[in-house]
């Protein structure tokens, strides 16, 4: 729901976002049953919309995607790369070794736009490897 609000261009406020966002989180594990695409678009809406949900809520997300990054497609990861820029949000390290290796094993399949982008996020985030494969 959260990708397509994006997606138009569309901000359904602060209070929608967090009682989705709380929501989500509130899943056993957190959000556990969203997936590759649920995944990029919740925390790409919420920097999309200039809302963070805190802490705990970005550490879940993270986690949770980085056990299912292998199943991301290049403009999943890229979203994801971005949200966590823009919301100036750096993963931990053993997420960005996940994303680095998913984003390796499919740079092939990245389009231009999404390769710059990851580039440029990468950049942000201060995440050299990241970079050093995207150029």
């Amino acid at each position: 729901v959260l990708w397509v609000y994006g997606l138009l261009g569309h901000n359904p406020g602060r209070t929608f976002l967090r009682r989705v966002m709380r929501k989500l989180s509130r899943s056993v594990p957190p959000f556990g049953y969203c997936g590759a695409q649920g995944l990029s678009g919740v925390l790409w809406a919420c920097a999309r919309f200039s809302f963070d949900p805190g802490d705990q809520q970005v550490f879940d997300l993270l986690d949770s995607a980085r056990q299912q990054l292998q199943s991301f497609t290049p403009a999943q990861l890229t979203r994801l790369l971005w949200a966590c820029a823009k919301l100036q949000r750096r993963p931990s390290g053993e997420f960005l070794q996940a994303w680095l290796e998913t984003a390796r094993l499919q740079l092939h399949l990245f389009e231009k736009e999404e390769l710059l982008l990851s580039s440029r996020s990468c950049s942000k985030l201060g995440f050299i490897e990241g970079e050093e494969l995207l150029r």
